[in-house]
């Protein structure tokens, strides 16, 4: 008696795990974008990632957003400041140098300021003069803003027909700003100038262009 051959049927997941069975992958499936919360969090740069200041403008507050003063004096500097009108640079000039350009400098104080949404500058405001004849109502009004900038929200915006600045205050805003507490002053100068607007010596450059020695 001949025993019959008998063909065991294969198991079902093995035709499942043969290539040409495989349903394509859509590139474009959303399922394969979803993003976890945790990988979110690492994204965003929120996870072991500390953002550090690579550089400060020095400028005066733009007329659309309001700012603040910081109120801490050791965030304060009055010195000679050189502003080329030429690609708008402002230079911080060492005073024996300072003195070889009295057309040109001019004392500023730089206070550190910050904006609403948080960003940090130098604003160079006018110092005013103690000669009451040589005074500027642009000069004087800034301070005045300042001053107010100080304890409050606010803009600053210019008014031709008077030749001052006027201050428009933001009530409605009672967060106060986060000032630094890792910096000084030092710090902030060399983020705000590095050695590309330090004029140090009357060899520099600058000092020879504005004194026509080349």
């Amino acid at each position: 008696m001949t025993k019959e051959t008998v063909h065991n049927p294969a198991p079902a997941h093995a035709a499942e795990s043969r290539p040409e069975n495989k349903a394509p992958i859509d590139p474009f499936d959303p399922a394969a974008f979803a993003v976890s919360p945790e990988a979110l969090s690492a994204l965003q740069g929120d996870v072991g990632v500390v953002p550090q200041l690579t550089g400060i403008s020095v400028r005066k507050p733009s007329k659309q957003e309001f700012f603040r003063v910081c109120g801490d004096t050791s965030y304060a500097l009055v010195a000679p400041l050189l502003a080329l009108e030429a690609g708008r640079e402002v230079y911080l000039v060492a005073p024996h140098v300072a003195v070889s350009l009295p057309g040109d400098v001019s004392m500023k104080e730089l206070r550190l300021c910050q904006t609403r949404q948080g960003a940090l500058f130098l604003w160079p405001v006018p110092v005013v003069s103690s000669d009451v004849k040589q005074r500027n109502e642009w000069h004087t009004s800034a301070r005045q803003v300042m001053v107010t900038a100080i304890r409050q929200w606010c803009r600053m915006t210019s008014d031709m027909s008077s030749g001052r600045y006027n201050v428009a205050i933001a009530t409605s805003i009672s967060v106060e700003p986060v000032w630094p507490t890792d910096m000084t002053m030092r710090d902030l100068l060399e983020l705000a100038f590095g050695k590309e607007r330090l004029i140090t010596e009357l060899g520099h450059s600058i000092v020879k262009r504005l004194k026509g020695v080349e």
